[in-house]
């Protein structure tokens, strides 16, 4: 299915194979997580170093003080857990009394294709710091 691309037909699907495979997107996110944090940390603590480096110097220049401007954070983006919505949809799963489910398209590319609507914006960012984790870890 194209991104974007909205279909409203339905399927059965079994209900203990969604369930299976939600815990494995979440286990699957859950590790993506982990890593894509410990690269957060390393960005945050290099620039945090950056920062006091600039501030030690302005701070010797008594006649400047124009450069304490540029003694602030800039805290990046910080990875998201989302181990709740994968709960939700397990749950939900978990308390159905049908062995098979009716599903939309969408519901299929979130629930079994780990597709979900914040999934690529999340993606993207946890790619970044786990590229950091692995080049500066």
């Amino acid at each position: 299915m194209h991104r974007g691309m909205r279909t409203s037909r339905k399927v059965k699907a079994d209900r203990a194979t969604l369930i299976e495979s939600l815990q494995k997107n979440k286990e699957a996110h859950q590790a993506e997580l982990v890593e894509a944090l410990e690269g957060w940390r390393i960005e945050v603590e290099e620039d945090l170093k950056d920062v006091a480096r600039a501030c030690r110097k302005a701070a010797k220049d008594t006649e400047n003080f124009n450069g304490f401007e540029e003694c602030h954070l800039n805290v990046p983006e910080k990875p998201q857990d989302y181990s709740d919505e994968y709960d939700k949809a397990i749950h939900m799963f978990e308390v159905e009394v049908e062995e098979h489910v009716e599903l939309t398209g969408d519901e299929i590319e979130a629930y079994i294709h780990d597709n979900w609507d914040w999934s690529h914006h999340s993606k993207v960012l946890n790619m970044g710091y786990v590229a950091t984790r692995a080049a500066r870890g």
